[in-house]
């Protein structure tokens, strides 16, 4: 009798252990709980609209598609394991600055200032997310957009695609069209 076997998301695998390379950041991060040191950080400045809804909304979609980017690291017991989080929404953080008048050098000074401080954030391995995404509004045609994600997810390659495949999901929602990639 031939047997045919099922491949379940994980999500229906329920929690994992760690992979060696994710016990050694771990591990690593309980060491140092304050540390920055595993964020991948990638910082863009962008001309022209930006629709924060659809960006937002874009994002979510790859976040609902990847449990990768919806998992977190708890104890159990001795042993960490992965948990992948059934429902996670990631807000974009939008940043204007203080000073209505100001001229926009000064505005890009205080928003790197601003990038800097959110760089310097620690994720919670425990309670996520581990991916963030905050715009800096410089002026009503440009903007600095920063993207952060924890090592133990992602990589720096794992990072550039997961925006190349952002801007496609956004120019796509801008046509009014279907998302349609696989996971």
């Amino acid at each position: 009798m031939e047997r045919s076997a099922t491949l379940l998301s994980d999500s229906e695998k329920g929690n994992s252990p760690l992979t060696v390379e994710q016990y050694r950041v771990w591990f690593l991060s309980q060491m140092e709980r304050n540390s920055t040191q595993f964020n991948i950080n990638l910082a863009y400045k962008i001309f022209g609209d930006l629709d924060y809804t659809i960006l937002e909304s874009s994002l979510n979609l790859i976040v609902e598609r990847h449990d990768t980017l919806r998992t977190v690291f708890r104890s159990n017991g001795n042993e960490p394991e992965q948990v992948v989080m059934e429902d996670l929404w990631i807000p974009i953080n939008i940043i204007k600055p203080n000073i209505v008048e100001i001229e926009d050098q000064a505005i890009e000074l205080q928003a790197l200032e601003l990038l800097e401080k959110e760089i310097e954030k620690p994720f919670s391995l425990e309670n996520g997310p581990l991916i963030n995404l905050t715009i800096y509004e410089l002026n009503s045609n440009e903007r600095l957009l920063l993207f952060k994600i924890h090592h133990i997810i992602a990589d720096f390659q794992s990072l550039e695609t997961l925006i190349k495949e952002l801007g496609y999901n956004y120019n796509l929602k801008l046509k009014g069209e279907e998302y349609n990639l696989p996971a």
